[in-house]
């Protein structure tokens, strides 16, 4: 019993331990998980223009969204893949990506993502628009009023703002074949980009910054504003922070183009310098967070080695325990065994020696008596006369043939016994075959080809002859069959 509760408890503790160490990226939860985490991971990829490394992280993501049927998030990833693809130019792949994300998003009612591609699309209308009478622009004002309708019912904030930027961007392609600027649509497209600065303000998402630096420039340029593009520039410098190396970057540069419109060589050098300085502590500063996060991410992989170093290890060891409490149960089997044959092996001895005691006491007198006989006619023969002799050794005879007698009785008598045995057990002619070939180790299946039997009969003779010699196995059968001669 004890080694049985071992191995049940080494079973137990295994699988504890075990469900542990399981890989824990296995689960419907951890591979989404995995997944966001991927998409963010991308769009920090496509913020640096690394956009082959984004475009494979993103594929990545797709493919885990595609095995675990996450429909919302397919949507969300294949909007980012059509992002890289509007940042590398290559406007079709874009399209289909962002139309796939739409019609995934329609089925499912995912009004986020629906905004999201709506907005891709517009987007992708209004860089697609390179003649005035190609009506892009119109078809991206159609995604935009959907998409502004979404975010404005649900308070989708960044999308609402994406969208915002992107109508300020169409009302400025609509006025870029007129001759005469249309004082609506200019109005429209600066009204749109106050907004949505208003609300990136708001919402505290200074990454939008750089973008309305570039988009507000455009809008000024358009409209001949030089001064209030300067005063916008240096609005922007007076906010940003030292090590904002980026938009300050940004900011010279196009305080160094607008000076030049205005034909101020001076500031105009003033400002390249500037920008310059702030190019190469940009790109230095890129470069050593690019070391650091190389560094940051060999010592993770070492951590992550080492973690799955530790549960590999743990593992084997929860199996070598599991091993040696199996082995514990078999020995134990093989123990009890070994005692219960044995016990019998003992039993059988005491009846081996009740059986030689009986006959000894038995067989002690008439030869004890045989002995002295013969002593006696040995000392007396010089004695005796010939006739007496011969007289005493006819007695002799006479009284072996007398013990002979006695013994084969008795034997007679253990063999009829034993023999009565066999024949009460009424074993059948069919059922001693069986049980014959039975002791000289043949199968069940064995045992019907050599009789030409089914394997179904032989087994119901070996159940009957259980019955017969009330018995529970094969082994029984067989040491019980010996011992009455039957075999």
């Amino acid at each position: 019993m004890i080694p049985t509760k071992i191995l049940n408890f080494a079973f137990i503790i295994s699988c504890v331990i075990l469900s542990g160490c399981r890989r824990e990226t296995d689960t419907p939860k951890a591979q989404y998980d995995k997944c966001q985490e991927m998409l963010e991971t991308g769009r920090e990829e496509l913020a640096s223009q690394n956009l082959d490394e984004a475009m494979d992280i993103s594929v990545k993501a797709l493919d885990i969204a595609e095995e675990y049927g996450y429909a919302e998030l397919k949507a969300e990833v294949l909007c980012a893949m059509a992002h890289i693809d509007v940042a590398a130019s290559h406007d079709d792949l874009a399209w289909e990506y962002s139309t796939q994300a739409e019609v995934i998003a329609r089925k499912g009612g995912f009004d986020r993502m629906l905004a999201r591609a709506l907005n891709l699309k517009a987007r992708i209308c209004m860089l697609a628009d390179t003649a005035p009478d190609s009506n892009r622009n119109d078809e991206a004002l159609g995604y935009l009023e959907e998409s502004m309708k979404l975010c404005n019912a649900a308070d989708y904030v960044s999308d609402r703002i994406d969208a915002l930027i992107c109508f300020s961007q169409v009302y400025v392609n609509k006025n870029r074949w007129n001759t005469n600027l249309n004082q609506t649509y200019y109005r429209k497209a600066g009204e749109a980009l106050d907004e949505a600065e208003r609300l990136s303000r708001d919402s505290g998402d200074d990454l939008q910054q750089i973008k309305f630096l570039a988009y507000r420039m455009r809008y000024y340029r358009q409209g001949g504003r030089t001064d209030d593009a300067i005063a916008y520039c240096r609005d922007i410098i007076s906010e940003s922070a030292e090590d904002d190396h980026l938009i300050r970057m940004q900011i010279y540069d196009n305080m160094a183009n607008l000076f030049a419109q205005k034909d101020l060589t001076d500031s105009v050098v003033t400002y390249h310098s500037l920008c310059a300085s702030e190019t190469t502590k940009y790109y230095l500063k890129t470069s050593n967070d690019k070391l650091l996060d190389i560094q940051t991410h060999y010592e993770t992989s070492l951590k992550e080695a080492k973690i799955q170093r530790m549960k590999s290890q743990l593992a084997a060891l929860v199996l070598l325990t599991a091993l040696c409490a199996l082995t514990i149960f078999l020995l134990y089997g093989y123990n009890r065994r070994t005692k219960k044959r044995n016990i019998e092996l003992q039993k059988a001895n005491h009846v081996k020696e009740d059986l030689l005691t009986f006959l000894s006491k038995d067989l002690s007198n008439p030869i004890s008596a045989q002995r002295n006989a013969v002593t006696e006619l040995a000392e007396r023969c010089i004695s005796l006369s010939e006739d007496d002799v011969k007289l005493r050794c006819k007695d002799l005879v006479s009284s072996t043939e007398s013990l002979n007698e006695e013994v084969a009785d008795y034997m007679t008598g253990v063999i009829m016994a034993r023999k009565s045995a066999a024949t009460n057990m009424g074993l059948t002619k069919r059922e001693l075959e069986v049980l014959k070939l039975s002791a000289d180790g043949l199968t069940i299946k064995e045992i019907a080809s050599k009789l030409n039997l089914s394997d179904r009969t032989v087994g119901n003779h070996r159940t009957h002859i259980f019955e017969k010699m009330d018995v529970s196995n094969v082994s029984e059968m067989i040491k019980k069959a010996s011992e009455y001669g039957i075999i």
